[in-house]
């Protein structure tokens, strides 16, 4: 057999490897790395289980480059994030210049429990605001005074705004409160901003509320003590489309 046709044999064979066994295989000839990599945030095998559910959950990241795949997973983990129902990561599939990659996304709950992680952060919530809550809000030289008391959900109506609201310790006993309203056309701005939001795809389309959440966090974060994952994740996600 001629070298050529040993190629074609060998790419003959690549082609009907099921995705699912190339990504695990590339996890696999790669373990030491992933081991050092990870650092102890999670074990190699444990690592591979999450790959293997993330895949049955999302079937849709087979068809992306496998690297882009196990890059995502890998900062996940060192952020000791888990993809998945929590919310705290989103693995989304993105065509990027013809080829299909995997996009990492930091979810809402993945943000609040980056910001969670400092002994400075006392609270973190976000919340929308429906026509009928009582709402009130005033920026004052004293700080922000912030009152919402939510309705019930049949007597909602139109959503008003979003916020989010955050107290930081500056001294054994002293907390400062920080807020972050956000109305719908801003919103609305920033998940245009989003070539998945544009296309309503991905966490825009299944978790809009969270999304919106998380816009609100995130405009808030200039005020949050910040840990090193939370950085970085912030960074991670920044690039993120």
């Amino acid at each position: 057999m001629s070298a050529t046709d040993t190629a074609r044999t060998a790419l003959a064979r690549r082609r009907e490897e099921p995705p699912t066994a190339t990504l695990l295989d590339l996890i696999e000839r790669q373990k030491p790395g992933i081991e050092a990599a990870l650092a102890g945030a999670i074990g190699a095998e444990r690592f591979a289980r999450v790959v293997t559910t993330e895949i049955k959950r999302n079937p849709k990241l087979l068809e992306c480059a496998p690297d882009t795949v196990l890059g995502c997973l890998m900062l996940s983990a060192q952020l000791v994030l888990e993809p998945g129902p929590l919310g705290h990561v989103y693995l989304v599939p993105f065509r990027n210049a013809g080829k299909m990659e995997c996009t990492f996304i930091l979810g809402y709950r993945g943000m609040i429990e980056l910001a969670r992680r400092s002994d400075r952060l006392g609270l973190i919530r976000a919340a929308t605001v429906y026509e009928g809550d009582l709402f009130e809000y005033e920026e004052r030289q004293s700080g922000p005074k912030l009152l919402h008391r939510e309705c019930k959900p049949t007597d909602r109506g139109e959503i008003i705004c979003d916020y989010a609201l955050a107290t930081v310790r500056v001294g054994p006993r002293m907390l400062v409160p920080h807020v972050r309203r956000l109305w719908p056309e801003e919103l609305e701005a920033a998940r245009k901003r989003s070539q998945l939001g544009r296309k309503n795809e991905g966490p825009w389309q299944t978790d809009e509320i969270a999304m919106r959440h998380k816009t609100c966090v995130r405009r808030l974060a200039a005020y949050l003590p910040m840990t090193a994952h939370f950085a970085r994740a912030l960074d991670a996600d920044e690039g993120a489309v």
